[in-house]
């Protein structure tokens, strides 16, 4: 992207340490009024279990930043992802009615949308337009 120089040269100047941090700062506001806020990722063939509380309280403060306010957290909820370093996504198909898909990156809740309705035009084709149409 033509910006991601200048991105990079800010990140560097004012946070170094986020460069080695995989994470996307999201945080979306649940039915009841709290947020749920995300998220880091760590990849290997192996993910220890116990996460540095330094990555939290970095996400953390970066989207106190943003809100304007100070956030408690009374929950914390751990992944773990199938990843890989040959595909972003594999796809098999068993038999005639199944298709079973995992996404092996971080793009899972970009494309996730569009994967169920490739997904579903595959398999039922009939059902195409319904899907589509919401």
């Amino acid at each position: 992207m033509p910006g991601a120089a200048d991105v990079r040269e800010e990140i560097y100047r004012n946070s170094p340490e986020l460069v080695d941090m995989v994470a996307n700062v999201m945080f979306t506001r649940r039915p009841d009024g709290t947020l749920l806020l995300g998220d880091s990722h760590v990849y290997g063939n192996t993910v220890d279990p116990f996460l540095d509380e330094w990555w939290t309280d970095r996400l953390v403060g970066e989207i106190s930043k943003v809100l304007g306010a100070p956030l408690q957290i009374t929950q914390r909820w751990q992944g773990v992802y199938a990843s890989s370093a040959l595909t972003s996504l594999l796809v098999e198909e068993p038999d005639e009615q199944t298709r079973v898909v995992t996404v092996t990156s971080g793009i899972g809740m970009t494309m996730s949308f569009g994967i169920a309705a490739e997904s579903i035009d595959t398999i039922c084709p009939e059902n195409a337009s319904a899907f589509a149409a919401g």
